[in-house]
């Protein structure tokens, strides 16, 4: 037997006492079942008794979690019989605290404090003023910028913001995405005081808050209840008249948004230059130096010879000088997309060309989206009067009064909700798309890792079984 087991061969064992097959195999059911039925009543037992010590329980497991973490730094430290090294990132400001209390704790400790070298690949920690700080979350969705590369969140802050408040300029939206911010966020989050959802809450009130802004200056609520509901003047009650009458007409509202994207997008592409000039990719320079003067010579050009809206300073030669500008600029964007990309510049510098166009048009989403708020809302006011109106004929005197009151209250809650959520939604995801898209694409790469300092881990959830 000892022999076959050593070959590998297991050996059944077979019971002392003179059974059938089948008796044989009907014990050992019955005992499967008597070891389930026992395996269950313990575990409902174990299970009854754990109830009581959640609490207890989760707290030993966040302990030997936090003791499991440090002995195992602690065993990966041990490289040497007699000496220790640790090698690891912190910022410089916590760079002198570090070492104190290293000193202080241990004793015999050596600390060399040394800047990176560009071989190295250190993490990213951003830091940038309260105001600006919550938007953090924004450029952590597209890409962390890499160690020592310019961080993008300050420009995109302001853009993000001022974007979400021109498309939803209500101040009655604007009051209710302040309120769904403060009290309901935190329901549809995992972890409502993790650093990512109290970013996310600030986002909100300071887009918000713009929103406020806008829709005070041009006197927007609920698109036109006051003057539907309240027989109030609309005119009368934006705080700047002009404001109201660009962000209502909607040749205007465009005009105003394609003269964004041109700011937008020249200010994205004066950023790729300075990045040009930094790693001197003489493409590059020569390709955005010939799109700054087809922009600069050509939009005036095309102003005066489309819509014959010539600049006041200047005479028809002017303009004539303006094109050979323009050609001019056209063979720099051809010579700078050759040196970049060799034989397929000679056709991919059209896609430059006509890429400014299409993205310059891209930002009339800014009226798209803040005249869908509007009219959507005045659309809402009309068809529940109506709906009230019926309700009212049908039921005569009083009672119809009462009943086309409550039919017109119902639906203008439900409908102003539905035009809240729709409306905040696609002012957060076009903005989204405008500073990711049409900005930092131009410019910005990303490819940094979080820094994120050793610590003591905790977890909000303690599975027990199923």
């Amino acid at each position: 037997e000892t022999i076959i087991r050593d070959l590998g061969i297991t050996v059944p064992d077979i019971p002392d006492s003179d059974l059938t097959l089948s008796d044989f195999l009907a014990r050992n059911r019955e005992a499967i079942a008597r070891s389930r039925e026992e395996s269950a009543k313990t575990t409902a037992e174990l299970l009854d008794t754990i109830g009581g010590q959640l609490e207890t329980i989760a707290l030993f497991r966040e302990i030997l979690t936090a003791e499991f973490g440090r002995y195992t730094v602690l065993l990966q430290a041990a490289e040497a019989r007699y000496v220790t090294l640790i090698e690891g990132w912190a910022p410089e400001v916590d760079a002198g605290p570090i070492e104190s209390r290293l000193k202080e704790s241990i004793g015999d400790v050596f600390v060399e404090m040394s800047h990176p070298i560009p071989v190295d690949r250190p993490p990213t920690k951003l830091r940038n003023s309260k105001g600006v700080q919550p938007f953090e979350v924004i450029v952590r969705l597209f890409s962390l910028p890499r160690y020592g590369d310019w961080d993008p969140t300050p420009s995109v802050a302001y853009f993000f913001a001022f974007f979400f408040g021109l498309m939803l300029n209500d101040l009655v939206y604007a009051l209710g995405l302040l309120f769904l911010a403060r009290f309901v966020l935190d329901k549809l989050v995992d972890e409502p005081d993790s650093e990512g959802t109290r970013l996310f809450r600030k986002v909100l009130y300071i887009s918000g808050g713009v929103s406020v802004v806008f829709s005070i200056l041009s006197g927007t609520y609920l698109g036109d209840f006051p003057s539907k509901f309240l027989g109030m003047d609309l005119t009368s009650m934006a705080l700047l008249k002009p404001v109201q009458t660009v962000l209502n007409d909607p040749i205007l509202f465009i005009m105003l948004a394609l003269v964004i994207g041109i700011i937008h997008l020249n200010l994205a592409h004066v950023l790729a230059l300075i990045k040009a000039v930094r790693e001197r990719d003489r493409g590059i320079i020569v390709s955005k130096i010939g799109l700054f003067l087809i922009q600069l010579f050509g939009i005036p050009y095309l102003l005066y010879g489309m819509f014959n809206l010539p600049l006041a300073f200047l005479d028809a030669e002017a303009y004539r000088m303006f094109l050979y500008i323009v050609y001019f600029g056209v063979i720099l964007l051809i010579i700078g997309s050759v040196m970049t990309m060799r034989g397929l510049g000679s056709f991919f510098w059209i896609f430059d060309l006509t890429g400014i166009l299409g993205d310059i048009m891209s930002y009339s989403r800014l009226a798209g989206v803040g005249l869908a708020t509007f009219y959507l809302a005045s659309s809402f006011n009309l068809l529940s009067g109506w709906i009230a109106d019926i309700a009212g004929a049908l039921i005569p005197g009083f009672p119809g009064q009462v009943a086309a009151f409550l039919v017109a209250t119902i639906l203008l809650v439900m409908f102003h909700l539905l035009n809240l959520l729709l409306s905040s939604l696609a002012a957060f995801i076009h903005s989204l798309r405008l500073c990711f898209v049409e900005y930092l694409l131009k410019f910005y790469e990303g490819g940094g890792r979080d820094y994120v300092p050793f610590h003591m881990r905790f977890r909000r959830e303690v599975v027990l079984g199923k």
